[in-house]
């Protein structure tokens, strides 16, 4: 259609024209640049995370015709803290189903870890025929063995027992991180003390693993009452309130690290995790000293019954 002559477009006419085709520049041939974990990313290489119409945050890609992604496929839950509070269909969060697996699987790494017979490897390694689940206190713990096997082969088994709680703990936080540190490391206890088919020893020594790769700060003062409590005669023969005084230090200083947010260098961040082990690793150990006690007891008295001219 011609346009008259001597037409004049208003002004107005003419600066809404230029906007909409800088717009049309704009949005129709440059795509805005796209962010992943701070990042800038080019379309199609990293995946982007997005809300559908079904409220699941799902993550998507820059290429066309690509069906949405779970939004922890590929990657971790703990990469990207917004990604642990998405919810899917039935208020489930997509990508804390599979953060839990993680958890659940270090767990089950830390029982197994923890059940490994170190004292029944000793006692057969020593070649002399004894059952340290029969003979002098029948508990399968380093003390146990430095009694029936002599010192050399109860401080292997002391080590082992540590070293069970340190490994545990370990590939606990490198399969799930801080938590499956905590749970692996209380699992590692739990399967000293009940291992399956045979009677297991007490957990203290695998608890001092568990201190040494979670909770590293406070393992000085562990030490201390250690020390402490084996220096005092009291205490010395009352092994069970010496575990029961340690138990306490270790869950109040768990609380105060986590209240106070003190260092905790090598070992995993100052949070509620750390009381919470100390007291379930503590409640496995007091229930193992308990179910033993009228056993020790036995021992001791014919232990002093038998020191006596």
């Amino acid at each position: 259609m011609a346009v008259p002559t001597g037409f004049e477009p208003a002004a107005s006419t003419l600066t809404g024209w230029r906007s909409l085709q800088t717009d049309l520049r704009d949005h129709s041939f440059e795509k805005p640049e796209r962010t992943w974990n701070g990042r800038a990313v080019k379309p199609g290489s990293q995946p982007l995370s997005v809300g559908t119409p079904y409220g699941i945050r799902t993550r998507v890609t820059g290429v066309k015709g690509r069906r949405p992604r779970p939004l922890d496929e590929g990657g971790s839950a703990a990469d990207d803290p917004t990604e642990r509070t998405v919810y899917g269909l039935c208020g489930t969060s997509v990508a804390g189903m599979r953060s839990r697996r993680r958890v659940l699987l270090a767990a089950v790494a830390g029982y197994v870890i923890g059940s490994f017979p170190s004292a029944d490897l000793a006692a057969r390694l020593a070649g002399e025929g004894s059952d340290l689940h029969s003979d002098g206190t029948g508990n399968p713990g380093g003390m146990n063995a430095s009694h029936v096997l002599g010192k050399k082969w109860g401080l292997t088994v002391a080590s082992a027992d540590v070293g069970k709680g340190v490994l545990a703990a370990r590939v606990g936080r490198g399969v799930a991180g801080d938590a499956g540190a905590h749970l692996a490391g209380v699992a590692a206890v739990v399967g000293h003390c009940h291992p399956p088919g045979r009677t297991g020893g007490k957990g203290v020594a695998t608890s001092i693993g568990q201190v040494i790769a979670t909770f590293p700060g406070y393992l000085p003062i562990d030490l201390l009452v250690g020390v402490a409590t084996s220096a005092i005669p009291w205490f010395k023969q009352r092994t069970r309130t010496a575990t029961t005084v340690a138990s306490v230090s270790w869950v109040g200083c768990g609380i105060l690290w986590w209240r106070r947010g003190l260092p905790n260098p090598g070992g995993t961040a100052p949070t509620v995790g750390l009381p919470l082990a100390a007291a379930a690793s503590s409640l496995v150990i007091a229930e193992r000293f308990r179910a033993e006690r009228h056993r020790v007891d036995a021992y001791n008295t014919a232990t002093k019954e038998t020191s006596q001219p």
